[in-house]
């Protein structure tokens, strides 16, 4: 894909959605943790430090657990060619 086929206003209103939702997600938890009442925008003007740290945490833990997910694939995939080359092997041997 070159830059010219690249939507960067797109992308830029994808990620300014993902970023709001992880800042109301973030708030939520920090609701519950206060045993707060009050709305999420509200808990983001208030604590809007604890906020970003919440919401940087779970993206990072989203992160890692993609990187895990891919490395599990990376794996199984190197097996399985070890495996075939194994048995293209064996059956070398065996003419």
């Amino acid at each position: 894909m070159s830059a010219s086929e690249i939507d960067f206003d797109k992308l830029n209103n994808d990620g300014l959605f993902y970023a709001g939702d992880q800042l109301l997600l973030a708030a939520q938890v920090l609701i519950g943790l206060l045993d707060s009442r009050e709305l999420p925008e509200e808990i983001i003007r208030k604590h809007p430090t604890l906020v970003v740290g919440i919401a940087l945490l779970a993206h990072l833990d989203e992160r890692a657990e993609e990187r895990r997910i891919m490395k599990e694939a990376e794996l199984n995939t190197l097996g399985k060619i070890a495996d075939a080359i194994a048995n293209s092997k064996a059956g070398d041997n065996d003419k």
